[in-house]
């Protein structure tokens, strides 16, 4: 595999060979530093990975440099490729308002602001209070009655109301209808209160997920229906890849070109899952994200740290300055334009920067206007029955 200006290199005897302009300036630097251009094959880079960090701390070498990308089909056949991390590789991003949204209700209490907890409770005391006042006050309940028949009877009368209501006809009872009209309105207010609060929250967090469901294989977005689009150099190594997968070669049949022109468009209002460089996803997955906007990268071989930073200098080295030099070279030439030193247990991985990406709390202000005047409205004809318990001519006080 050739990257003309870049480096070239093949595999051979559990190594690698380089040459090209890259591969002239680090054996230029092997003169300066004890340099390893060798790295083991191993099924699985975390392998390799740990055998060269422990070469690098028990003083082997001094510096190491790290594979930068792989994909599926060379992680399949168990072979490491040591090239830039910039190469185009196999990283999925699912648009935000794309696919099936996991199940919510079992966040949704979480998702409340402390605004609307208190619009929840204060509903229930007015409703809790207004019952409690009809335990004590009456209309023209039989007085034989004690506090247990006149629940039943406050219930039945609420029943007989509703039912009334229901079906148009009129309602015959021992008691004059303000006792229901109080404890329906109480009632009603918590029903509306707590659907409205329940309904627009469930909308806000299937319409608008901040971050998006995402797919765990390649396999399960070959099975899905999701579109696929990437620029010119992905999907050549798509199609390339297709040769030896199966899903790959799925993913190919459907996928469709991106113009780079379009960046901005698809940045704006994604709808595809997008093949594109790592240095791209990792500006996505920073990028804030709105009602239609933002995208969940995938976590993929390509996206860990050990890809990012292509060198590793054993801490405390001599050697330090003569690599910040060697570094400095490879930039002047446009070679290492995307790579910076690490340091040691820098682990700025992409399930970090996914995990700081939380959901916003459920407001007051996202409520429908609508069901907002509504519930004011029951709430002050809650409050002005509840004073006409107190000040109202239809109610007798009833002894203890």
């Amino acid at each position: 595999m050739n990257f003309p200006g870049y480096l070239n290199y093949s595999t051979h005897g559990g190594g690698y060979n380089l040459w090209g302009v890259g591969a002239s300036l680090l054996r230029a630097c092997e003169q300066r530093l004890n340099f390893t251009a060798k790295l083991s094959l191993g099924p699985w880079p975390n392998q390799w990975n740990k055998g060269l960090k422990h070469q690098v701390r028990e003083g082997a070498v001094d510096v190491a440099l790290f594979p930068g990308a792989f994909n599926e089909w060379y992680l399949s056949q168990n072979v490491t490729v040591p090239v830039s991390y910039t190469v185009w590789c196999y990283t999925w991003a699912v648009p935000a308002a794309f696919g099936v949204q996991p199940a919510l209700f079992w966040r949704l209490t979480a998702e409340f602001t402390p605004e609307t907890w208190a619009l929840v409770g204060a509903s229930l005391i007015v409703a809790w209070y207004a019952a409690a006042l009809l335990m004590e006050y009456e209309p023209a309940f039989d007085p034989n009655l004690d506090k247990s028949g006149r629940r039943v009877e406050i219930y039945r009368t609420a029943v007989a109301l509703v039912t009334a209501t229901l079906v148009g006809l009129p309602v015959h009872h021992k008691t004059r209808g303000a006792a229901g009209r109080v404890f329906l309105s109480s009632w009603v207010y918590v029903g509306i209160v707590l659907t409205t609060a329940y309904t627009a929250a469930l909308h806000s967090l299937v319409a608008a997920p901040v971050g998006a469901r995402p797919v765990k294989s390649v396999q399960e977005l070959a099975d899905s229906n999701i579109p696929v689009g990437g620029y010119v150099s992905p999907l050549e190594h798509m199609r390339n890849t297709a040769t030896f997968i199966p899903a790959y070669a799925k993913l190919f049949r459907r996928a469709r070109e991106i113009p780079e022109f379009y960046l901005d468009d698809y940045l704006a209002n994604a709808t595809m899952a997008v093949v594109d460089r790592r240095d791209w996803l990792v500006l996505l997955a920073r990028a804030p994200s709105g009602r239609h906007r933002g995208l969940h990268v995938m976590q993929h071989h390509c996206m860990s740290t050990m890809n990012v930073f292509p060198f590793l200098l054993r801490r405390g080295s001599p050697l330090e300055a003569s690599l910040r030099d060697t570094v400095l070279l490879l930039e002047e030439v446009g070679l290492l334009s995307h790579w910076r030193q690490q340091e040691e247990g820098d682990s700025n991985t992409m399930q970090e920067y996914d995990s700081q990406r939380r959901v916003k709390p459920f407001g007051i202000s996202q409520m429908s206007p609508v069901f907002i005047a509504y519930a004011i409205s029951i709430a002050a004809a809650v409050c002005v029955l509840n004073i006409e318990i107190y000040y109202g001519s239809y109610f007798t006080k009833v002894p203890s």
